[in-house]
């Protein structure tokens, strides 16, 4: 089996139990390739009953015929796989400042990607026809540069703020104050027709992250801290191989962490927030005075070593650091990951390891990995592409799909 192409939960040996043709989908993206003996040994179905469930699979194309070797020797058997080029997600993250469009088949593989500079402050009335006018345009021209055109199954949103727990609608922003209540799911559903999922853009970016780990070879059960410092800050923690939104959907807002002895102001109203003093916001601000109007600059003169933005940027890496050693101490992850435009940088990350590691556990000292993310750019939209496939391929929803049994 092709680990690019495993799904984010296994199943087991044993007997599903399940007849439909839904349940047998979801075995094959979960297990397959597998061949009719171990699809009949799997779910306990008669021959005939899994046939019927194959043909129906086969004129949907959501599975191919493949070979599987099974041993050392002896020539390939004859397998059903999931079809996962069948159809197209379109995923779309938007940041503060900018937004990234990209279509992924349902193996998660990224097919067409497009960066664009957009001011998603303006609000949901001048933002919404942009992202629709970008997305369209980036499937035409996917289609143009020879990526063959297949029917969209669903669309993935993340978003820079509070989403709720339908995840569908934008709740309580701080830093997005235009889009509060805003149904970012109806609206992009109303022009494209399919599901919507809107995911915060730190817990899109843990999954994705997730999804590269597991794919090296990491275990599926395990649990990382991912944290995006850009225009703002925000956590995403994966627990157990799980995705954690929390009670409300507000899981890793660590932004608005209230430090002691700090008061600048926040964009939530409060003083003396993480996000007030340490986010990209902030540098920002402090390095105003060496002309700096926006976060590359900012990276540009980290690179350069300027002593002013070297300083700043220890300073809140120092400060994030605090806070991760709290968090960590209360999750125990395997791993703490740090991305956006300001988290990645070498400088940053070295000036929140000090105050993380000096703060934990020794126990957790021995076995906390700190790094950057892996996947750098792509994190978010990989990660909107597993959560929105994982969201349609559900059983339920494929059934729903399919009609009745």
């Amino acid at each position: 089996m092709d680990p690019a192409r495993e799904p984010m939960q296994g199943v087991g040996m044993e007997r599903t139990g399940l007849t439909t043709p839904a349940a047998v989908l979801d075995l094959l993206r979960h297990a397959g390739p597998l061949t009719r003996a171990e699809l009949l040994e799997r779910t306990g179905m008669a021959r005939s009953t899994l046939v019927e469930k194959v043909e129906v699979l086969r004129r949907h194309r959501l599975i191919r015929d493949a070979e599987v070797r099974r041993g050392t020797g002896g020539r390939p058997a004859t397998a059903l796989a999931f079809n996962g080029a069948s159809r197209q997600l379109l995923l779309v993250d938007l940041g503060a400042t900018h937004a990234t469009f990209a279509l992924a088949d349902l193996h998660l593989r990224l097919l067409a990607v497009r960066r664009l500079q957009l001011d998603t402050m303006a609000g949901p009335d001048a933002v919404l026809p942009a992202v629709t006018a970008a997305a369209r345009a980036l499937i035409a021209d996917a289609t143009a540069s020879g990526v063959p055109p297949r029917p969209l199954f669903g669309v993935a949103v993340g978003f820079p703020g509070p989403v709720g727990p339908d995840q569908a609608t934008l709740e309580e922003q701080t830093m997005m104050r235009g889009w509060d209540g805003a149904d970012l799911s109806g609206a992009l559903r109303a022009e494209f027709g399919v599901f919507v999922l809107v995911e915060n853009d730190a817990n899109a970016m843990a999954f994705g992250e997730h999804v590269a780990a597991v794919r090296r070879g990491a275990a599926r059960d395990e649990s990382l801290l991912v944290v995006k410092v850009s225009t703002g800050i925000g956590a995403g923690l994966i627990v157990d191989g799980a995705l954690h939104r929390g009670a409300s959907g507000g899981a890793g807002e660590i932004g608005h962490v209230r430090l002691h002895g700090e008061q600048t102001l926040c964009t939530c109203g409060a003083r003396g927030c993480l996000g007030a003093v340490a986010s990209g916001r902030a540098l920002l601000a402090a390095l105003r005075g060496r002309g700096a109007r926006r976060l590359p600059d900012v990276v540009r003169y980290v690179n350069a070593d300027d002593p002013t933005a070297l300083a700043a940027v220890g300073a809140a890496g120092a400060r994030v650091g605090a806070v991760l050693a709290s968090v960590a101490t209360m999750v125990d992850p395997d791993a703490g990951l740090l991305g956006g435009e300001v988290g990645r940088l070498p400088a940053f990350v070295a000036a929140v390891r000090g105050p993380l590691f000096e703060r934990v556990p020794a126990r957790t000292v021995r076995r906390l990995r700190l790094d950057r993310t892996s996947l750098a750019d792509d994190s978010a939209i990989t990660g909107l592409a597993g959560l929105v496939a994982d969201a349609c391929l559900a059983p339920a929803s494929v059934q729903a799909m399919l009609g009745p049994a």
